[in-house]
């Protein structure tokens, strides 16, 4: 019984290390189709961009002698700021009215992004894989030994709590702040939101660039925790 429910414990706490990575690319995707009403097709590729963000800048951190816990907290300031600005960027490209109009242009242009970001870096890379030293090697923060094993590392607990608490934040903030308010408003009819002094178009470049760092944010923890970056891995 007591091997059994040390079974379920750990295949649990691996199901909740998986969706802390999967979480805040599907609230990007959220936060950005509420405000435009279309499917962007990209967002694999910002998070696989800042992937490699977080690869260079934790690499060069280790080498200027810092700790684990250091590059790995730079590198995540890295991999959101990337993926936020990235964001931003697609804004001003993906939010005129004639690319609206037409739904299936705005999913052709998000493929066409992709492909760009994708080439991007198979160019950077030489089509190679970067990687980086496993951070806090064989460190656990919960291990329970019994006639079950169960245990938890490190690096992919601080993965699942950046996770959450990001995911956390942005619904704070989104429920509980003038931004969410206006962005509510807009996600609901950006004509009708203008028409009241809401910035429509401010409201939805800042939904890009929250949704790129959400992203990002999963392009650190696919690096970080797996220990690389590939070209292919936002497809």
């Amino acid at each position: 019984m007591e091997q059994n429910l040390g079974y379920i414990l750990q295949q649990g706490l691996n199901a909740l290390q998986l969706s802390s990575f999967y979480l805040p690319l599907a609230l990007a995707f959220a936060i950005m189709q509420a405000i435009t009403g279309r499917v962007f097709l990209a967002f694999g590729d910002v998070a696989m961009f800042a992937s490699f963000a977080a690869v260079y800048v934790c690499f060069d951190s280790l080498l200027q002698g810092n700790g684990d816990m250091s590059s790995a907290v730079l590198s995540l300031v890295a991999a959101m700021a990337c993926g936020g600005a990235l964001g931003a960027a697609v804004a001003r490209l993906f939010l005129g009215e004639q690319l609206l109009r037409v739904p299936l242009a705005y999913m052709i242009a998000s493929v066409g992004l992709a492909i760009t970001l994708q080439e991007a870096m198979r160019l950077q890379s030489q089509s190679r894989d970067v990687w980086v030293p496993p951070l806090f090697g064989g460190q656990y923060v919960l291990e329970f030994t019994g006639p079950y094993t169960v245990r938890v590392a490190t690096m992919p607990a601080l993965s699942a709590v950046a996770s959450v608490l990001a995911v956390t934040g942005v619904a704070f903030l989104l429920t509980r702040t003038t931004f969410g308010l206006h962005w509510r408003a807009t996600s609901q009819s950006a004509r009708l939101a203008a028409l009241t002094g809401v910035n429509a178009a401010r409201i939805s470049a800042l939904s890009f660039a929250l949704a790129g760092a959400l992203s990002g944010l999963t392009g650190w923890t696919s690096a970080i925790s797996y220990g690389g970056a590939d070209f292919s891995i936002g497809l």
